[in-house]
């Protein structure tokens, strides 16, 4: 796993804001609730799709320790 993803925090009416971290490949490999300090890391990578919600302050971050 690369040092480095894509964050997206979701902005869709209705949906709460939570933190979604993407690998180079857009896989979802780290996800963190409204809320919590710390995300919580899959084991594997996921498919993500943005279709039908909106996300903000998209950014190439460091991926914090898992």
């Amino acid at each position: 796993m690369s040092d480095y993803c894509k964050v997206l925090v979701e902005k869709t009416e209705g949906l709460y804001p939570h933190t979604y971290y993407l690998n180079e490949g857009g896989k979802l490999v780290a996800f963190k609730r409204e809320g919590e300090k710390e995300p919580f890391f899959f084991n594997k990578p996921l498919s993500f799709s943005r279709s039908r919600r909106k996300f903000d302050n998209i950014t190439k971050k460091v991926l914090p320790n898992a």
